[in-house]
C-alpha cells in the first residue's frame, strides 16, 4: 500500500499564518489589558466579589421610570432570548427575586497551545426594588467529575488559583479562561442592562 503525505499550498500557508498570528495577538493583548490584572498576574480577590460566598460579579443597575413589576418582565423577555428556553434554566421565583442556573461555555485551559474548552455553572440571583436591580454571578462549580475511588466532587474556580509569595494566583494555563469566563459575565450584565433601558416590554402571557 502507497502512503501519501499532501503538503498544503504555499500560498494556502502563507494566507493561514497571519490568521493564526492575529488570534495570539489579540488574546495576548486581552490578557495583558485586563483590569483585574497585578502586574501581569490575576489574584483570587481580583477575580472574585466575595471569594468566601463565590460570587464573581454582584451590581446593581438603577431604572427610575420603571416599577418592580415592568423590572421582573423585561428580565424574563432578556433571559428568554438569551438563554433560549427560560423554563430550563428558571430554577426560583418569588414576588422580587429571580434564580436562574446555567451553563457557560467562556472558560478554558491550555496545553501545547490548544484551548480545552471547561463547562461551567452560573448561578444568577437578581433581585427587584422598584426603579432598580441587583444582579449576582455566582461560581456554581464544574460538573461532577470521577474522583478518587469513583468519588465525585465539585470543583469551583477557586481551585484554579494556587499560593505564590503568600497571595493567591491563578495557574498560568487557567489565566486568560478565567479572564475570559469574568468578561462573559460582564458583558452579560450590560446586555442585560441594555434590555432593560430599551422600551420594549414583552408579555410572557401572548
Amino acid at each position: 500500500m502507497n502512503v501519501y503525505l499532501v503538503k498544503p499550498k504555499p500560498n494556502k500557508m502563507k494566507k493561514l499564518i497571519p490568521c493564526l498570528l492575529i488570534i495570539f495577538i489579540s488574546n495576548n493583548i486581552f490578557a495583558q489589558d485586563s483590569p483585574l490584572l497585578i502586574e501581569g498576574k490575576l489574584t483570587i480577590d481580583s477575580f472574585y466579589k466575595d471569594k468566601g460566598a463565590f460570587i464573581i460579579i454582584s451590581e446593581v443597575a438603577q431604572f427610575d421610570s420603571l416599577n418592580k413589576a415592568t423590572l421582573i418582565k423585561k428580565v424574563k423577555n432578556w433571559a428568554s432570548i438569551q438563554f433560549v428556553n427560560l423554563k430550563e434554566i428558571l430554577v426560583s421565583e418569588t414576588d422580587d427575586q429571580l434564580v436562574l442556573n446555567y451553563i457557560d461555555n467562556s472558560f478554558f485551559s491550555k496545553s501545547f497551545g490548544s484551548r480545552i474548552q471547561l463547562n461551567w455553572y452560573i448561578r444568577l440571583v437578581i433581585q427587584f426594588k422598584d426603579g432598580k436591580i441587583k444582579c449576582s454571578y455566582f461560581d456554581d462549580g464544574n460538573a461532577l467529575t470521577s474522583g478518587v475511588m469513583g468519588s465525585t466532587r465539585t470543583i469551583h474556580l477557586k481551585d484554579y488559583f494556587k499560593e505564590d509569595d503568600g497571595k493567591m494566583i491563578a495557574v498560568k494555563h487557567f489565566k486568560d479562561g478565567l479572564l475570559a469566563i469574568h468578561q462573559s459575565l460582564i458583558n452579560s450584565f450590560d446586555s442585560l442592562k441594555k434590555s432593560l433601558a430599551s422600551d420594549t416590554v414583552a408579555d410572557n402571557n401572548w
